[in-house]
């Protein structure tokens, strides 16, 4: 198998795979995790050159920043629309949102809230988000 192939595979499976680093990241049913991790072990590098070259899956991007501002809401104490600016602002650092690898127009901009993040993203990515929240 190569490292094309089992990224097919776990998309298949519904196994979402990501690079952290020099680490490959997984999530998924387990058993479907683990009929993969031998294979996952096995092409590390090429994986990790394939998952970098990807953009991230825009549900993780709403994911964690949802996170962030319920957080920063909840346990800061901060207003709602200042979380959700802050948890934006946060996401563009980690997720790198741009259009393009050489840098170029950010998907997000810091003040923008979690729904001027949703609407980039769903411009950007269109039918590959599956998430339905407005």
């Amino acid at each position: 198998m190569n490292p094309e192939t089992i990224v097919e595979k776990a998309r298949n499976t519904g196994v979402k795979l990501w690079r952290n680093g020099e680490k490959i990241r997984y999530r998924g049913e387990e058993s479907a995790v683990m009929e993969l991790l031998p294979d996952l072990r096995e092409h590390k590098a090429g994986l990790l050159q394939i998952l970098s070259a990807t953009h991230p899956d825009p549900e993780n991007i709403i994911e964690y920043t949802e996170e962030r501002a319920a957080i920063l809401e909840y346990d800061a104490g901060m207003p709602r629309t200042e979380a959700e600016k802050e948890a934006v602002r946060r996401a563009i650092m980690k997720f790198r949102l741009v259009e393009n690898e050489g840098g170029g127009t950010l998907i997000g901009a810091q003040g923008d809230t979690l729904q001027d993040l949703r609407d980039a993203l769903k411009r950007r990515y269109g039918d590959r988000l599956k998430w339905t929240k407005s």
